[in-house]
């Protein structure tokens, strides 16, 4: 590589993470847009006083400068003022949630409305279809912080300024689009799993391979995170990763290398996202995920942070509020991170297991680590037996999620030839639920953290960089077992 493509990668690298990082300080800690001038006269004094040698001391603040100017012009500009209507006709633009006994429905509005999203609320679950036009009467009103939630902002993230609780609803139409027929076998796959498993194991299948992480109990919602297995319900990062894993051994099967391989990856991945009906935070996920997979093929392990950070910047330029509001961003790109980082060392130390449980294990133990601390800010409290519990269930969950798909698309040709992967399926799950209920009944399984604020988040994540850049770089740059060198080698 010359001196220009170096300079050039490294200038990519540092605008990106500088980028990102300016939208960090405005979203946690409060920077505001005017501090975009001081940024950027410091980047120009740098320049001139020193010239050549700062140039990428300079580029870094310039960028950090755009990113704390970019999320307060964003933020300002989709936080609406306070307002009410009683009226608003709209198409419904997501999948319903039915939530125990009430259902939650996005509409996208129409004619006047046509900018805007409205959050409903009503009782009991709702028959009504994704792309049924609506005319909604009642109180709509902008939704409003509680307990020092910033509950607007949440919506913002997904274009949401307005919301009503147990409206008047005039079904008047209905647009057809190929979301539809997908949404419609989705829930043919969910009838299937509910008619062919007890209800917490097609509660932990659905969300794991269809995104119904709403379809877990609360009871078992809070077990998961006793026991720091949460993460293997929600469509992640990690969970992208671990289907790249999959098809990578898969492909090897049929005997699919180099491009084709690759493409092969891209499809499962593709294809898993599709079942889960096109969620926003699975398709973030998979561009995390995907942007991993990628560098890998196109390049060794140690440019795939760079990928990632580039790939993060894009998604932040086009959505930057997602870094402050949106948990799933925040946790696939760690996640993600956190595989490329540290799965190298943990790798090394389970040269004993076979290849894929060995990978597996190694990705989701790295993405654990490098997120619970996110984990104890939103959610207070540390597992303190994770661990033991991931190594238990880690190692499964690939198999789960291999039987699970296999058993929904048997489903769809015959009841009889689907029993073939349901009894194997229960069977894993059922390990999945006892290792949880077991270690969730150890009084010490967590401990209740309250300290935790963006500070202390902050400098957490500043002390594991600075580890990782004295000693991780060079055993990934070098490593043999990595997943992205496992990805590589075998595509």
């Amino acid at each position: 590589m010359n001196l220009g493509n170096i300079l050039l990668s490294k200038a990519l690298l540092f605008s990106s993470s500088s980028f990102i990082v300016g939208i960090f300080l405005s979203s946690f800690v409060g920077i505001g847009k005017e501090f975009f001038l001081l940024f950027f006269i410091i980047a120009i004094s740098l320049l001139i006083c020193f010239r050549s040698p700062v140039f990428l001391v300079s580029l870094i603040f310039i960028f950090i400068g755009i990113g704390v100017f970019w999320f307060n012009t964003f933020d300002q500009q989709h936080r609406q003022e306070a307002r009410s209507l009683s009226f608003f006709k709209g198409v419904i633009s997501e999948e319903i949630e039915n939530r125990g006994d009430r259902s939650r429905i996005i509409i996208s509005g129409i004619d006047e409305f046509e900018e805007e999203k409205l959050l409903i609320f009503i009782r009991n679950h709702s028959s009504y279809q994704y792309g049924d036009i609506l005319e909604v009467r009642g109180i709509i009103q902008s939704p409003k912080p509680f307990d020092d939630f910033d509950y607007p902002g949440y919506l913002a993230k997904d274009g949401i300024y307005l919301t009503i609780i147990n409206p008047e609803i005039t079904l008047i139409g209905n647009r057809v689009s190929y979301k539809n027929t997908i949404l419609k076998y989705k829930e043919r796959a969910r009838s299937f799993l509910n008619q062919g498993l007890p209800y917490i194991h097609s509660s932990i299948v659905s969300a794991m391979l269809l995104g119904d992480k709403w379809a877990i109990p609360n009871n078992w919602k809070e077990k998961m995170s006793n026991t720091g297995t949460r993460h293997i319900v929600a469509v992640s990062g990690l969970h992208i990763a671990v289907m790249a894993a999959i098809a990578v051994a898969f492909s090897k099967i049929i005997g699919l290398y180099g491009k084709k391989s690759l493409f092969f990856i891209i499809t499962v991945v593709f294809l898993f996202i599709l079942i889960t009906g096109f969620q926003p935070s699975a398709i973030r996920a998979g561009i995390m995920g995907l942007s991993l997979i990628v560098a890998s093929f196109f390049g060794r392990i140690n440019n795939s942070l760079r990928v990632i950070l580039i790939t993060a910047a894009l998604m932040l330029s086009l959505n930057p509020i997602l870094l402050r509001y949106d948990i799933g961003f925040q946790l696939s790109f760690l996640a993600v991170i956190g595989i490329v980082l540290f799965s190298s060392l943990l790798q090394d130390k389970m040269r004993f297991l076979p290849a894929i449980i060995r990978d597996v294990l190694a990705m989701s133990l790295s993405a654990y680590i490098f997120t619970f601390p996110l984990l104890i800010y939103y959610f207070g409290n540390i597992s303190l037996v994770f661990p033991i519990t991931n190594i238990l269930i880690v190692p499964v969950l690939y198999i789960v999620m291999i039987l699970g798909i296999l058993f929904i698309f048997l489903s769809f040709f015959s009841s009889t030839l689907a029993l073939v992967a349901l009894f194997p399926l229960w069977l894993f799950v059922s390990w999945i639920i006892a290792v949880i209920q077991f270690f969730s009944k150890i009084g010490w399984s967590s401990m209740l953290i309250e300290w935790t604020n963006s500070l202390s988040i902050t400098i957490f994540y500043g002390a594991v960089i600075l580890f990782v850049w004295k000693k991780s770089l060079s055993m990934i740059k070098n490593s043999k077992n990595s997943i992205g060198f496992y990805i590589e080698k075998n595509i």
